[in-house]
């Protein structure tokens, strides 16, 4: 082995790109709900996407209810929402992690799944809850599936009732 080809092989591969984080006002007054339901559907979307990308390059990733995933709820302002690799590495996700990632699982075999914000008022403040919507209306919950609320790991579809 020449020196060069000692240097090649002991060189660390340097990652691709840093992180990329969106920042984005929402959330401002309580008539700004709407707008930011708007947004948050279309970023949801936009994860499920990237999570699909993941899903096709790395075939051997578990479903999530295969997987050793958590529901926890993050409470670090801003809200970091995580990609299914990143979701992995830590181990656990919240609402919108879980969420599409059900929502990629589904797309990948066809299935027209579709992001959904429910609100619910807490004190003086609205928290949004992500959800998957199914073309036959049903609403699936990922993260009551793994864990929220009770800490029951269930790993499989919950259905909520409208």
């Amino acid at each position: 082995m020449t020196n060069d080809e000692a240097n090649e092989a002991s060189e660390v591969v340097p990652t691709m790109m840093d992180k990329i984080i969106f920042e984005v006002l929402l959330f401002e007054t309580p008539n700004d709900r709407d707008a930011s339901q708007e947004c948050l559907v279309i970023l949801m979307d936009a994860l499920a996407k990237v999570n699909m990308t993941y899903l096709r390059t790395h075939p051997r990733t578990p479903t999530l209810y295969q997987s050793p995933i958590r529901y926890y709820f993050d409470p670090t302002a801003p809200d970091p929402w995580q990609d299914i690799p990143s979701t992995l590495a830590k181990g656990w996700g919240d609402c919108e992690d879980l969420a599409c990632w059900r929502i990629a699982e589904y797309r990948m075999k066809g299935i027209d799944a579709r992001p959904l914000i429910r609100w619910r008022k807490n004190g003086a403040r609205y928290t949004y809850h992500a959800l998957v919507r199914l073309p036959d209306g049903r609403t699936e919950d990922p993260s009551l599936s793994m864990g929220m609320r009770t800490g029951k790991m269930l790993r499989r579809p919950v259905y909520l009732t409208p």
